[in-house]
């Protein structure tokens, strides 16, 4: 009886668990448009019609900075995806490819019910976003490690050669094969890692790609200035998965070699920085899921303990994630893509030009990038760690908005007629109390225009 109500619960048909777990990532990937998505389809465009850029393209404050376009090769594919079907196909195929990664990480995928609990906690970093390539290529590398085909070494040197011309984040693929090459002492992953390494320069900036993401990495300053770079704010959403992971590791038993060290090693990279989440959740199901197969083979013995408090706590705690979840979906169903960002001043814009250049929002350059193609930005989400010749951008930016002599030396310096801002915020309402004329949207942004 309990044995079939475990059941019940957690095991689902297959094509049931895809299906729940695809609607659940499309929410977020149609409605909840990312600040940096803009500039990855103009960028991949760009790149088709003029070659990988060697300095920045886009701001008018760093035309002499050296950009290493480490995601250049995910650009021109979004922006192919884009030109096929628009943003709709886009999201689609973003979808696909996180409902993808999570069934591969979870190995069994009858485990509908963990699959969704897991699919919530990563939801809130979900979207048409690069670290969704990072988490794909883990998935594959993970199942390309733990496959018996003799062909696995050869596709995880291609899958290395790839990644590194898609996103940063193969550092890490590069960090968990050593780990499975120490942990398991196999000479063959030992050689795939040494020629993982060699291929990883084979990039338009040979290994000059690490620069680029060692920059971000080492900067400290992205903790307290970037929402996906906090630490200590896990949503609660990731409450349900990570009371099951460590109660499974519990269940298991504390034998050391059955311990998912690596789990635990990117949860605390995650504690760390919140956008690790996605790789901590879904990475970690796959320990997950074998926990509840074991736990399934000795149900009778266990079952008082997962009956009485495991089961009955994971349901009602997910339940009420869940419900919070819809209801946060359902704004994004409410406000859709052209609410989220200015799409009325940028009309406005279109019809009267500025008469000099725009100081913007950081979270919003990189849409101007995209919806503007003649208007050079001040800073985009490219710039946060960007440094030349002892002067860094985003401390410029943040300068701005404190020091009124330097805002005045820098407007004037670049030509600043034009401010596209939060409209309820204290820089806003500074603006407009020195005579800055308002030109509001539906969004919360406004424009404002510096008087003659």
């Amino acid at each position: 009886m309990r044995l079939s109500l475990f059941k019940r619960v957690f095991v689902w048909n297959p094509i049931v668990t895809g299906g729940v777990v695809f609607v659940l990532y499309l929410i977020p990937c149609l409605f909840a448009l990312d600040p940096d998505a803009g500039w990855h389809i103009r960028s991949g465009g760009d790149i088709l019609s003029h070659g990988i850029p060697a300095h920045d393209l886009y701001s008018y404050t760093a035309t002499d900075f050296p950009w290493i376009h480490h995601e250049w090769l995910a650009d021109v594919i979004n922006y192919l995806i884009y030109q096929l079907g628009g943003f709709v196909l886009l999201s689609v195929v973003y979808a696909s490819a996180w409902t993808a990664a999570t069934l591969v990480f979870l190995r069994n995928w009858r485990y509908g019910a963990l699959a969704v609990i897991a699919t919530l906690a990563v939801l809130p970093y979900v979207g048409v976003r690069a670290t969704t390539w990072t988490v794909g290529f883990m998935a594959l590398l993970s199942w390309l490690i733990d496959s018996s085909h003799r062909w696995r070494i050869a596709a995880i040197l291609a899958l290395f050669l790839v990644w590194a011309n898609i996103h940063g984040g193969f550092v890490l693929g590069l960090v968990y094969l050593l780990w499975i090459t120490i942990w398991r002492r196999s000479a063959l992953l030992g050689i795939a890692f040494v020629g993982a390494v060699a291929l990883t320069g084979v990039t338009p900036y040979g290994y000059r790609i690490y620069e680029e993401v060692f920059r971000t990495l080492l900067d400290t300053s992205l903790h307290h200035r970037i929402d996906e770079w906090r630490s200590f704010a896990f949503e609660p959403s990731i409450v349900p998965y990570l009371g099951i992971w460590a109660s499974t590791i519990v269940l298991r038993g504390r034998k050391w070699r059955t311990i998912p060290w690596f789990d635990g090693l990117l949860l605390v990279s995650a504690v760390l920085s919140v956008r690790n989440v996605p790789l901590f959740v879904l990475m970690s199901l796959t320990s997950t899921q074998r926990s509840f197969s074991t736990l399934a083979a000795t149900l009778p013995k266990k079952i008082t303990l997962v009956h009485q408090w495991l089961l009955p706590l994971t349901l009602s705690i997910g339940g009420m994630v869940l419900g919070a979840c819809l209801l946060y979906d359902y704004q994004f169903l409410a406000h859709p893509e052209k609410t989220q960002y200015p799409e009325g001043v940028v009309e406005k814009l279109r019809q009267q030009p500025c008469e000099g250049r725009i100081f913007n929002s950081y979270n919003v350059g990189g849409y101007l990038i995209w919806k503007l193609p003649d208007t050079e930005v001040y800073i985009d989400g490219r710039m946060p760690s960007w440094e030349l010749g002892g002067r860094k951008y985003m401390d410029d930016y943040y300068r701005i908005l404190r020091d009124d002599t330097f805002r005045r030396q820098q407007f004037e310096h670049y030509g600043v007629r034009c401010v596209i801002w939060e409209g309820s915020d204290a820089f806003a309402r500074k603006l407009q109390s020195e005579g800055w004329q308002t030109t509001r949207d539906e969004s919360t942004l406004v424009l404002l225009r510096r008087p003659a």
